[in-house]
């Protein structure tokens, strides 16, 4: 469960990144 968790917090600060990014090159 707890692996769950920091998997999910993991991919959601990923998608933070990438957006952030995203919003950097355009």
């Amino acid at each position: 469960w707890g692996y769950q968790v920091g998997h999910v917090v993991d991919l959601h600060v990923t998608a933070n990144s990438v957006l952030s990014f995203t919003s950097v090159v355009t």
